[in-house]
């Protein structure tokens, strides 16, 4: 009897789960450090030039990191998975868009992803919007169900 022909297409249920947890604890780390130092991170915010009231950007600056990191141990954790994966694909988007524009215009600064702690390079709008545009895929790809195939 011949062994059951395996869909290529769909990863190994695994391989999913360790893409969830290495986004976990990306968004874990990333929280973390910037939430060790929201004033720090309030001023990267400001380098994107947004426009906008300074309380806004005060509120942004406290408040994002906390939902990063609470949704990175969420996904780390395997808990909440729905609303987690739906979270971590709603701040990709955000940092694709916000970086993107940053990057369109020519702003040269420092990302503040990392709460500033990374390499220069690694920090600047084209090296920070590639591993956003990585993070927002790897969101989708944990919150979205798996594609099955019809029999």
């Amino acid at each position: 009897m011949k062994a059951p022909k395996t869909n290529p297409a769909v990863p190994p249920h695994r391989f999913r789960a360790a893409v969830r947890r290495s986004l976990g604890l990306v968004l874990l780390a990333a929280g973390g450090l910037k939430a060790a130092a929201p004033a720090e991170f309030h001023t990267h915010l400001l380098g994107y030039a947004l426009g906008g009231p300074d309380t806004a950007y005060r509120a942004a600056a406290v408040i994002f990191p906390w939902v990063e990191a609470i949704c990175g141990g969420l996904l780390l954790a395997g808990r909440w998975l729905e609303t987690a994966g739906a979270l971590a694909a709603a701040l990709g988007l955000l940092f694709v868009l916000a970086l993107g524009q940053a990057w369109l215009r020519g702003l040269e600064f420092n990302c503040g992803c990392f709460g500033g702690v990374g390499p220069d390079w690694l920090e600047q709008p084209p090296a920070a919007f590639a591993r956003a545009v990585l993070m927002l895929a790897a969101a989708l790809w944990t919150w979205l169900p798996p594609r099955r195939r019809a029999a």
